[in-house]
């Protein structure tokens, strides 16, 4: 059985206090702006930590945080089983495309991919400022849920970019504020095992990375609660123009990783 004591020690004595910290407030950070809106975790969380650790770290930290932020979120908008019932379509998807373009997208550049993606979110964000925006009606959900799913799990299999995708097909629903949360919660928390399996894949999730993302679920935690609170206090109309602006940032973060 492994020495916990010893492995907290190894993720103290390996990061400075001073990055430790700016780790803290980063995965706070990311963990109150999903709490408000439901999205934004790793998009806050890793760019922040990637300026004082590598970035594949960075992306181990908020490998396990996600569990337990998504867990916390899942309750929001009603039960559980009705989550399931309407959105397994675009989960089920994901699995698929992820599973059947592994194969064929083995040469792709991920920087075009990202690139490509990138496109997509934004013109989808901007369309939001529109009057009339982009909807999906109840018979297409299916349909288009898998379609959405195996196209973001064929993206994110080079990418790791699934959630972009994810956010444009719920945004699309135009779900109310807390059903919004509480569903991409459950799709996220279902399609997360692939971030995880690819690090492991290429032998990124070293015993003491494990032990600090461990560690970062605390600040991401408490992240997610606060910005859970806040949430209740904000309005409908309040929450859909928050989501547009991380729409957005979600669009301008991968234009910058495409084109760095």
């Amino acid at each position: 059985m492994p020495d916990i004591t010893a492995m907290v020690a190894d993720v103290f004595a390996t990061y400075s206090t001073n990055v430790i910290m700016w780790c803290f407030v980063a995965l706070v950070l990311g963990g109150f702006v999903k709490g408000v809106v439901g999205v934004g975790l790793p998009m806050i969380s890793v760019p922040l930590m990637s300026f004082v650790v590598p970035p594949y770290v960075a992306a181990a930290l908020v490998v396990l945080p996600v569990f337990p932020a998504n867990i916390i979120q899942i309750r929001a908008g009603g039960p559980l089983l009705t989550k399931i019932k309407r959105f397994w379509p675009i989960s089920a998807g994901i699995a698929i495309g992820t599973f059947a373009s592994a194969p064929f997208l083995i040469a792709a550049n991920p920087r075009v991919l990202q690139f490509i993606v990138a496109c997509i979110v934004a013109l989808y964000a901007l369309q939001r400022f529109r009057k009339h925006q982009l909807s999906i009606k109840p018979r297409y959900e299916m349909p288009l849920g898998l379609a959405s799913g195996a196209f973001a799990g064929a993206i994110g299999g080079i990418t790791m970019l699934v959630g972009p995708l994810i956010v444009i097909y719920m945004a699309a629903l135009r779900l109310e504020r807390d059903v919004f949360v509480g569903s991409i919660a459950f799709v996220y928390l279902v399609t997360t095992f692939s971030i995880g399996l690819a690090l492991a894949k290429y032998d990124q999730l070293t015993p003491t990375l494990i032990t600090a993302s461990i560690l970062a679920c605390v600040p991401a935690i408490i992240g997610v609660l606060t910005g859970s609170w806040c949430r209740k206090y904000i309005s409908q109309t309040v929450f859909d123009k928050l989501l547009t602006v991380m729409i957005l940032a979600i669009a301008l973060s991968m234009f910058a990783r495409a084109l760095s």
